[in-house]
């Protein structure tokens, strides 16, 4: 089963929670640009892909748009010379070796493109002939360690004579099996119904953290992804037993922190 990721996961307070499964799709320039994380229950494998429509660019050099017959529709880019570039902002979502993908077409061949950050060349690719400006085809380079973080990434183009629709990355090294950090509680209050209970975020050495699961006595009874909780319509005067816990996008659990609380005793008496 796959379960896919969102980057803002809904807050749940539920006792009686049904199911850990979470949707993300992050978009970027009216979703022509996004990345998706998914993760693949009981193998602790961390999938990323980011999209970008080659038309996203943020700044550019050189190249003009056209309509496109390729799957989809929409425009390409095209008109590529050479030392032509365009400028992308991108989200790593977790660090490791990514593969590029270039959708492309070219009459004639002998194209190469370049993926830099900064003055930097990650990685660099020649692109073929495909028999035809709307003939389109995948090309793939080989793949090349990127940190996770926020980017500003350039195609830069060494020689031109193609056509460009979409790019993607694709991470290639998937598995993650490091837990989390313990969430380490820094505050516990309680009045004679409420509980508030903060902590300090966890970290992951691999992937990143997903967000934090706090148990009732054994029990699931919320899901966040904010660094506290508050509980309410609990009885007076009574002692709780949490524990909560930090899981990765992989499906990693850390250590649990566990937390043991009273709620107030009532100040008059019931007759």
């Amino acid at each position: 089963m796959l379960l896919v990721l969102c980057s803002i996961l809904a807050n749940y307070y539920e006792k009686n929670y049904a199911g850990t499964s979470f949707r993300i799709m992050k978009s970027r320039f009216l979703a022509l640009a996004f990345f998706v994380l998914a993760i693949m229950a009981g193998q602790n494998s961390v999938i990323a892909q980011i999209h970008v429509d080659a038309v996203a660019y943020t700044n550019m050099n050189g190249i003009e748009t056209q309509n496109t017959s390729d799957a989809g529709g929409g425009e390409n880019v095209g008109w590529i010379d050479n030392n032509d570039w365009l400028d992308y902002e991108v989200t790593i979502p977790v660090t490791g070796e990514y593969r590029m993908d270039y959708r492309i077409a070219s009459l004639g061949g002998n194209g190469s493109i370049q993926l830099r950050n900064g003055s930097d060349a990650l990685s660099t690719l020649n692109l073929p002939g495909t028999g035809g400006w709307q003939e389109w085809v995948t090309v793939s380079s080989t793949p090349v360690l990127i940190e996770a973080g926020d980017y500003t990434f350039r195609l830069f183009v060494q020689s031109g004579g193609f056509n460009l629709n979409w790019w993607q990355m694709v991470l290639t090294t998937p598995v993650d099996t490091d837990k989390p950090s313990k969430p380490v509680v820094v505050s516990s209050t309680s009045t004679i119904h409420d509980v508030n209970i903060e902590w300090e975020a966890s970290t992951d050495p691999t992937s990143q953290v997903g967000g934090y699961k706090i148990y009732l006595e054994e029990e699931l009874f919320a899901i966040t992804t904010d660094l506290s909780v508050s509980l309410s319509k609990l009885a007076p005067d009574k002692t709780f037993y949490f524990s909560l816990m930090a899981f990765d996008i992989a499906g990693n659990h850390s250590e649990p922190e566990m937390i043991t609380i009273a709620t107030e005793a009532l100040s008059w008496d019931i007759l």
